[in-house]
C-alpha cells in the first residue's frame, strides 16, 4: 500500500484507493473505479524492478499493450453497469427512506440502464443487455 501511495502522490493522482462499502454492488463500484483511477500508479509499481514485485501472469495488465487496453475495456463495460445499482443503493441506505422513494430510486436506475444501453458505447452484447434488464 505505501508503494501506491507513494507513485500516487508522484504521479499526481488525487484520489487512492476506497475503502469496503456497506453493499456488494457498492464494494465492487468503489474497488473497480480505485483501481481505474490508479492505473497509472499501478504501472509504475510493476515497471520499477527495484520494488521486485512481481504479481506474475497479472503484470500485463498494467504495462502498456493489448492487455492492459482489454482490461481498461472491461472495466469501464463493469463500471458502466453497476455504477446506477451501488450510487441507488447508497441513496438507500439512510434512515428515513420511504417506500416511494425506493421506488424513484429503482426507476432512476432503470432509466440509466435504458440511456447507457440505447448509447452501448461498450458494445455490449443483447445476450448481456437481456440479463440485465
Amino acid at each position: 500500500m505505501e508503494h501506491y501511495n507513494h507513485k500516487q502522490t508522484d504521479l499526481g493522482i488525487s484520489q487512492g484507493l476506497e475503502a469496503i462499502s456497506n453493499t456488494c454492488f457498492g464494494t465492487i463500484y468503489w474497488a473497480a473505479l480505485s483501481i481505474q483511477r490508479g492505473l497509472l500508479a499501478f504501472q509504475a509499481i510493476v515497471e520499477d524492478t527495484d520494488l521486485g514485485i512481481d504479481i506474475a501472469s497479472l503484470n500485463d495488465l498494467f504495462i502498456p499493450g493489448g492487455a492492459k487496453l482489454n482490461f481498461k475495456l472491461k472495466l469501464s463495460k463493469l463500471l458502466t453497469i453497476i455504477w446506477p445499482w451501488a450510487k441507488g443503493t447508497r441513496c438507500l441506505e439512510g434512515a428515513h427512506v420511504t417506500p416511494d422513494q425506493v421506488y424513484f430510486i429503482f426507476l432512476g436506475i432503470l432509466a440509466q440502464h435504458e440511456e447507457d444501453f440505447c448509447k452501448n458505447e461498450f458494445q455490449l452484447q443483447n445476450g448481456t443487455i437481456g440479463s440485465i434488464c
